[in-house]
């Protein structure tokens, strides 16, 4: 990813917390970044949506695992 992107994700779950419901987050940031893929100029380095569908998979077996660790 390139800019600021990176550096800013636990103030926008933070937002995402108070604004959306759990279970849209992903969802979201999903959206979120396929729209950044789709602004990248032709040629670069950038995320390509595979690499985000892939992301996205990772961040919610992540958000499944601890669900399923606070029930424990």
């Amino acid at each position: 990813m390139h800019g600021n992107f990176v550096c800013i994700p636990d103030r926008i779950f933070r937002r995402f917390e108070i604004i959306l419901p759990p279970d849209s987050r992903l969802e979201i940031l999903k959206d979120a970044l396929l729209e950044v893929i789709r602004l990248e100029p032709e040629g670069s380095e950038g995320l390509n949506p595979y690499e985000i569908e892939d992301f996205i998979d990772a961040l919610e077996r992540t958000r499944q695992k601890v669900l399923a660790d606070d029930r424990a």
